[in-house]
């Protein structure tokens, strides 16, 4: 009899990420208190979101898009 001791996954299942944290485009890595700086929006595409850290939104001076005039 086969018994299987782990879980199986598939390979290209996403993993969940808490709210807030995930990648940061403008120092190209992990960080928290992410915020969605820029929507880029293509005719034929996925087009891309930018999501800054807090230390970065900080240093770049940039601006949460929500909070764009």
């Amino acid at each position: 009899m086969l018994e299987i001791t782990h879980a199986e996954t598939a390979p290209d299942t996403p993993v969940p990420v808490p709210a807030g944290h995930g990648w940061c485009s403008w120092h190209h890595g992990p960080g928290e208190g992410l915020r969605l700086i820029t929507a880029v929006q293509q005719g034929s595409g996925p087009g891309a979101n930018h999501r800054a850290c807090a230390h970065c939104r900080t240093t770049y001076r940039l601006v949460p898009l929500g909070e764009q005039r």
